[in-house]
């Protein structure tokens, strides 16, 4: 399934809001066939409005969370409401390949590779822990004088992101793997996070995150 509306918090209100002005009309409407006066009915609509809304406006979050599945592509971030992606995905992404599933999400993006690693830091910095040195940093410095390292990095990177590259724009060149760097954010009690591949050349970064 693709879906490549995301609904803003904003007209989940407003939809909310309608939903249940709609049923307290229908409500009063047919008052006399229930034996209740429309006066009463009308104070026991805006009481029970009052009390269903933010349970609503919850349900109804949670519900278009789990049906909004499937790929989809945003200019900024701003165009994302799923809180998850949004909490996983830095704010300076832009032009976002998404593809959303029920237990995480995988995307292709662009952004400042400095904005990614401020983005990390602050992940990090929020549980008081600092950012974990690069896994592949004392790879790249013995690879020195290995006139394979690049085809081998570059065909552990193709079967690494195998489920991401997908989601690159046409034309991508699979050759700019070898020049990518991967970092992590911090890991959830539950073990859920994300990680992120970047060519500090082009911006050009691909993320995968897991949750549930």
């Amino acid at each position: 399934m693709h879906m490549t509306t995301y609904f803003s918090l904003e007209v989940m209100l407003l939809l909310t809001a309608v939903a249940l002005f709609g049923m307290s009309v229908v409500a009063v409407f047919f008052a006399p066939l229930l034996g209740v006066g429309r006066a009463r009915m009308v104070n026991r609509a805006i009481s029970s409005s009052i009390v269903a809304f933010i349970p609503s406006c919850t349900l109804g979050s949670v519900a278009i969370e789990h049906l909004a599945m499937g790929r989809s592509h945003h200019a900024t971030i701003d165009g994302i409401w799923d809180r998850r992606v949004r909490f996983y995905l830095p704010a300076a992404a832009r032009d976002i390949a998404l593809d959303k599933t029920g237990a995480g999400f995988r995307a292709c993006f662009v952004i400042d590779p400095s904005a990614l690693e401020a983005h990390l830091d602050a992940a990090f910095a929020a549980i008081g822990e600092m950012r974990e040195a690069d896994p592949e940093d004392e790879w790249n410095a013995t690879r020195a004088g290995d006139p394979y390292a690049d085809e081998r990095r570059i065909e552990s990177l193709r079967r690494e992101l195998s489920e991401l590259l997908p989601l690159a724009p046409d034309g991508f060149d699979v050759g700019t793997l070898k020049g990518f760097k991967r970092y992590r954010s911090p890991r959830e009690s539950d073990g859920g996070g994300c990680s992120f591949w970047i060519d500090p050349g082009t911006g050009r970064c691909f993320a995968r995150a897991g949750y549930w």
